[in-house]
């Protein structure tokens, strides 16, 4: 059983214990409750990755978000290498939301010396281009080359992408 099947588990179990509308208070503060507990005993980042996966598969959107967040947030304060499925997550989440401007923000403000950052920025461009966001994703890409003129990994990816696009060649 993976680590995040085990975390699922773990919720269920709590969902069990509050069944009804009723108790919907009691199962949101046993969920933050778990989070509380989970986070305090020492679970490295990528551990946290696997629990807000584990939420966002049980349906508890907002609080993977929250989960997420701070794994992103406690990775770049100390520029510790997380796996990537954490950007992925945390991009779906604000796409559910509707806020893909912020998950950019975050994106874009990495800072150089971010393990993997090149690849994530690329990430995050390819998505635009997977969801069919032609626009969404010559922005981004405008973006990123505001300050990454001289990089030479993403020219040369975003130009690969950009084959058959020719507005996003002339760039």
């Amino acid at each position: 059983m993976s680590g995040r099947d085990k975390i699922s588990k773990d919720i269920r179990e709590i969902e069990k214990k509050s069944p009804t509308d009723k108790q919907k208070d009691a199962l949101n503060a046993n969920i933050e409750r778990f989070i509380s507990d989970f986070i305090a005993s020492n679970h490295g980042l990528n551990k946290r990755i696997e629990l807000g996966e584990a939420l966002y598969a049980n349906n508890y959107s907002s609080y993977a978000k929250r989960v997420i967040r701070d794994v992103v947030d406690g990775s770049l304060s100390r520029s510790e290498q997380i796996d990537i499925d954490a950007f992925e997550l945390l991009r779906l989440l604000h796409r559910q939301e509707n806020n893909l401007a912020e998950y950019d923000n975050i994106v874009a403000s990495l800072p150089d010396g971010y393990p993997q950052r090149d690849f994530i920025l690329k990430e995050a461009v390819l998505a635009y281009y997977k969801e069919g966001d032609r626009e969404g994703g010559h922005r981004f890409v405008e973006r990123i080359f505001e300050t990454e003129k001289n990089n030479v990994y993403l020219r040369y990816y975003i130009d690969g992408l950009a084959i058959g696009d020719k507005d996003l060649l002339l760039k």
